[in-house]
């Protein structure tokens, strides 16, 4: 070995024997890994104002949950404590400007007011008395109770953890929303139908009216079910006696076990004979229960059937632009129009009356007519006219007539004077909103045509 190879492998051992020297004091010395972090902390999850789930005056007893946790890092869990405390509810009001008062104790107890954490968390448990609170209340619907709160503070009984340091991450103000009992009825309020939207079954039209609880129901109560009644939102006149019958899948009302009870009436079409028929519905109810949301359903009905626009052919217009033909009246889209023309490329004449001529595959008994005008500022283009009908597409008779001065609606229901049997009609237009256009013509359009029958 020469003396270079003897100077390298000494300065290899110098070179590790530092190395060991290092590690070894970097072992020994403390980690910094907690070094930045939070003291640790107990707060209240759900804090500052919280109003409860609504709760019936039935049940036996309802608990609201408050929600602990620990911030930070500590292994171990701590116990913390949640206390009735005043001063919480008097900032609440005087920061909110709320005038809440403090719910008396006998109308609320924690299920335990002393836990030790899991998890580094912890759920307290608020009973409320539904008897004291009902005691309570002066008022029908218990509203009045909306003006009481239980102030709750969370502390720490554990050294070295803290309570929240931020202004109130540490309290709750707790309000019971108690109602009485409830029920509703689906589908109510009032609407408009047409009979092809009804279940149409061998001559009968079946409607099923549903009433459910708010929650699980376990008690009695009874539900007074009147169907083809007066009311203020009915249209049109009620069925006739003996034209319907009405059945109810509990004719006891709600029971125990019974949440949802449907009353199922069935209508005689061939004892419905009328154009239009509002069906009404109304739910009272004959307990402790009430009734939640509008006790009333209106069907304001159009005793009629649309033609297929499919079957409806075109046989003639005397006016119209060129891309914005009549046969886009029955192509069954409201963002394409029929427009009467107004420049010299156009077709037709340039004058009142405008007459779109329609043929039908069968004829029918036309019942009404159902027209709808573009859907924008120039509706009003088209403001007065008729319709004619006829069987053999000479001889027309004039069934209805429609005047728009004043009137917003895009889609308008016009009704025939009589029911006639007819394979023609003609859509005559004798008044205009507006004049344009090169050749100064009074302007008109229509989106949809649509024939009803019976």
């Amino acid at each position: 070995m020469n003396q270079t190879d003897k100077e390298i492998i000494m300065k290899q051992k110098y070179i590790f024997a530092a190395s060991a020297v290092i590690l070894s004091a970097v072992a020994c010395e403390p980690s910094h890994l907690e070094d930045n972090l939070y003291d640790p902390a107990v707060y209240i999850l759900n804090h500052g104002y919280q109003k409860t789930e609504t709760f019936y005056d039935v049940q036996s007893s309802f608990s609201a949950d408050v929600d602990a946790y620990c911030g930070s890092y500590y292994d171990k869990n701590p116990e913390v404590r949640l206390v009735e405390d005043d001063a919480v509810l008097e900032k609440h009001n005087t920061d909110n400007s709320d005038t809440l008062k403090v719910l008396p104790s006998d109308c609320w107890s924690l299920e335990a007011s002393d836990l030790e954490m899991v998890d580094k968390k912890a759920r307290f448990k608020v009973n409320f008395n539904i008897e004291a609170l009902k005691s309570l209340s002066v008022e029908a619907d218990y509203s009045d109770l909306k003006g009481y709160a239980v102030p709750l503070r969370l502390k720490s009984l554990t050294d070295g953890v803290n309570e929240a340091s931020q202004e109130g991450l540490s309290s709750v103000v707790i309000v019971p929303d108690m109602s009485m009992m409830a029920f509703s009825l689906e589908n109510s309020g009032v609407s408009e139908t047409n009979l092809d939207k009804l279940g149409d079954s061998e001559g009968t039209i079946t409607l099923e009216y549903k009433v459910r609880t708010g929650i699980e129901n376990n008690w009695n109560n009874g539900v007074r079910f009147s169907f083809n009644v007066a009311s203020e939102n009915a249209e049109y006149p009620l069925l006739p006696e003996g034209a319907y019958s009405v059945t109810s899948s509990s004719g006891e009302g709600f029971v125990p076990g019974v949440s949802v009870i449907v009353y199922t009436v069935i209508i005689d079409k061939s004892k419905a004979v009328e154009r239009n028929y509002s069906l009404v519905a109304s739910v009272e109810s004959e307990g402790g229960f009430k009734v939640e949301g509008n006790s009333e359903s209106v069907i304001n009905l159009f005793n009629r059937h649309y033609y297929n626009q499919s079957d409806i052919s075109v046989r003639g217009c005397n006016s119209y632009v060129p891309g914005r033909g009549p046969e886009l009246t029955i192509d069954g889209k409201l963002n394409t129009r029929w427009e009467s023309g107004y420049s010299s490329s156009d077709i037709g004449v340039f004058k009142l009356p405008y007459i779109i001529e329609y043929e039908l595959a069968t004829p029918v008994r036309i019942s009404d007519f159902d027209l709808c005008r573009r859907q924008d500022r120039y509706a009003s283009d088209l403001k007065g006219g008729h319709l004619e009908v006829s069987s053999d597409g000479e001889n027309y008779t004039t069934v209805c007539s429609f005047d728009y001065t004043g009137v917003s609606a895009y889609r308008n229901i016009h009704s025939a004077e009589s029911e006639p049997e007819a394979k023609y009609v003609k859509f005559v237009v004798t008044a205009s909103g507006r004049t344009g256009g090169g050749m100064k013509a009074p302007l008109s359009n229509l989106a949809e045509f649509n024939i009803c029958y019976r």
